[in-house]
């Protein structure tokens, strides 16, 4: 039997007129990947918050390495081997990547710091990986996939024994997700134990050991991979049995264009044409830097345009600033969405 290396006992936050988390109870294993799952709202957030130090709880303990905890700071957090990635990368693109997996955690003796050893132990991560990532490159040159794998180098070289990975795959294509799943198993053997926070339910079939669900703030649920299915789980995360995954698709209401691009150029998108049509929802996929919130800004006239012409409602619009969007009756909010749309427990892609 695997020794336990983490314990919530009831733990319980509380905000002002809000309870997030009810009595959290459950354990994790040495050398074991947990999957966290739930709908948005669940409390997923909030439980990795208490465990990393961010948040304090309201009751109940954390037991880390046989020590009770009422509650961890972040340095704490990461003395007693705790690192996470999250979907937002905390990393500094204009420097190396060795520099960004020490940072704040420089060897050395004094104000003289081992570049050698750092340059050192990250080749040697990179190579238990099995990735080419030279160290001494800006982290800017690599794709998203590769500072993701930079982040989890970031951890392992602080002495690291939990991992928490909420939604890894958001930015990654099959072949890199392979890659990620790769190294999970590779620190896995070496006893490093997972927690895998994912919407997508197909991948905690493959990588996972255990699941927890949370619903509302509450544990309801905790089975064996091998002994759940898909349909069980969705219906311990939305509280009732689905039979409808695939709403009705709405067709267009109409074929009048209120917005055109015709060979748009700018903030680095270049020859984009497209319509949309009165009351249709247009979506725009891609990977984490494909270039949809770059677009975005040149329509919402945030960044320049370069070339090409934008039509609203048939007339030619160029406006030099997002002011100049109210005037033309359109407004483009440009941004990276932070949550998910879910309907039914299923992920909505428009």
């Amino acid at each position: 039997m695997a020794k336990t290396v983490l314990s919530f006992k009831d733990i319980t936050k509380e905000f002002p007129g809000v309870r997030a988390l009810k009595g959290i109870t459950f354990s994790l294993k040495e050398g074991e990947v947990l999957a966290l799952i739930g709908e948005n709202g669940a409390g997923k957030s909030t439980l990795i918050k208490c465990l990393t130090g961010a948040y304090e709880p309201s009751f109940g303990e954390i037991c880390l390495q046989n020590k009770a905890f009422r509650h961890l700071s972040p340095k704490l957090a990461k003395q007693m081997g705790i690192g996470a990635v999250y979907q937002e990368f905390n990393l500094v693109p204009d420097l190396p990547v060795v520099e960004n997996i020490f940072m704040g955690n420089l060897p050395g003796k004094g104000i003289i710091v081992d570049y050698a050893a750092m340059l050192s132990l990250s080749k040697e991560i990179f190579n238990s990986f099995g990735v080419d990532i030279d160290p001494r490159m800006e982290l800017k040159q690599l794709s998203p996939a590769m500072m993701q794998i930079v982040e989890i180098a970031k951890a392992i070289a602080q002495n690291l024994k939990i991992l928490i990975l909420d939604e890894p795959t958001a930015p990654l294509t099959t072949k890199e997700t392979e890659i990620l799943f790769d190294i999970i198993r590779k620190i896995k053997v070496k006893g490093v134990s997972v927690i895998y926070i994912s919407h997508r339910l197909e991948e905690i079939f493959q990588i996972c050991d255990r699941v927890v669900v949370m619903r509302d703030g509450e544990k309801v649920g905790e089975r064996l991979v091998c002994e759940t299915d898909r349909q069980e789980l969705i219906r311990l995360m939305i509280g009732r049995e689905l039979t409808n995954y695939f709403p009705q698709r709405r067709t267009c209401p109409t074929k009048e264009v209120i917005l055109k691009t015709q060979g748009l150029w700018g903030n680095g998108s270049r020859d984009i044409t497209f319509e949309l049509h009165r009351g249709e929802i247009l979506g725009f996929a891609g990977l984490v830097g494909a270039g949809r919130t770059e677009l975005m800004s040149v329509l919402f006239c945030d960044a320049k345009r370069e070339a090409g012409d934008v039509l609203v409602n048939g007339k030619p619009f160029n406006g030099k600033h997002p002011m100049a969007c109210h005037s033309a009756r359109h407004c483009i909010a440009a941004g990276r969405p932070q949550a998910k749309r879910f309907v039914d427990g299923q992920e909505c892609v428009s």
